[in-house]
C-alpha cells in the first residue's frame, strides 16, 4: 500500500487486523473500544485522520488517547 496518508495507513491497519489476526468486521466493530497514537496529524488530525477514520467507520463509540509516553 502506498504513501503514509490516514487513508492508507487505515487500509494497513484493517487489513492487519482482517488477514493477519483474523478479526472480523463485526469483531472489530464490537471490540474496539480504546486506542491510542502519537500526536502526528496523520493518526489524529481534525480533519481527514486514522481518528476520524476509525470513529466514523469502524467504532463510533470508541475514545481515542494521545500517547502517554510522547
Amino acid at each position: 500500500m502506498g504513501g503514509f496518508g490516514a487513508d492508507n495507513l487505515m487500509k494497513w491497519i484493517m487489513n492487519f487486523l482482517l488477514n493477519e489476526c483474523n478479526f472480523g468486521e463485526i469483531e472489530i466493530v464490537a471490540n474496539l473500544v480504546v486506542f491510542s497514537f502519537d500526536g502526528t496529524s496523520v493518526f489524529q488530525g481534525i480533519k481527514s485522520s486514522v481518528t476520524i477514520i476509525t470513529c466514523e467507520s469502524w467504532a463510533p463509540f470508541s475514545l481515542c488517547v494521545h500517547c502517554v509516553f510522547h
